[in-house]
Parts: C-alpha cells; structure tokens; sequence
C-alpha cells in the first residue's frame, strides 16, 4: 500500500493517571478522496493513532488488534472528499489486559 497509507504525519501523547490523550494530525498526500465518505487511508491512519495510545509508560502486553467502532463524532461539518488535513482527539476511557475502550 506504500506511502499513500502513511497519513500519520504528526502524534501526540499525554500520559494521564489511569489513561491518556492522543491527538494526531493526519494528511493524505496526492491521492483523490473520491468517491468516499472518508478515503481508507484515513481509516488507517486513525488505527496508527490508536496503536500510539495502545502502548505507553506502563503498558506490558502485545499490541492490540483493531476491533471496531462504536460512534463517530463529527465536530465540523464538512464534505471530506474536499479535505487534505485532518485532526483527530482519542482519549482512553478503559484500559485492561485484553482491551481497550477509546472515545
């Protein structure tokens, strides 16, 4: 898939008591987001993300397979096809052993 997959472009961290807060910047490079809601790469771009918050200061385990999504909340409206950046907030609300809940 090469570097049209590559929309992480910038990701941060911020280690809370018991969860964290990871903030990324993704971007698509040359392709046309035609013909999708949100092209693929997003998609998994935002899965990058989630491996970033999968793992961390105190985590042991493997990393986790993404399992699905529950809500989408879309905080500005506008036609994605017409987009090149985006910006997306995920913060742990449930971490254990065998999973992990994202909002």
């Amino acid at each position: 898939l090469g570097p049209m997959f590559q929309v992480a472009k910038d990701v941060w961290r911020r280690d809370l008591a018991d969860s964290c807060d990871v903030v990324a910047r993704l971007q698509l490079g040359s392709v046309m987001n035609v013909g999708y809601v949100m092209h693929p790469a997003l998609f998994d771009g935002i899965i990058h993300t989630l491996a970033a918050a999968s793992v961390g200061k105190d985590h042991k385990g493997g990393l986790m397979i993404f399992g699905g999504v529950g809500r989408v909340v879309v905080l500005r409206q506008e036609s994605f096809a017409n987009m090149q950046q985006y910006w997306i907030h995920l913060h742990v609300k449930e971490a254990n052993d065998t999973s992990q809940t994202f909002d």
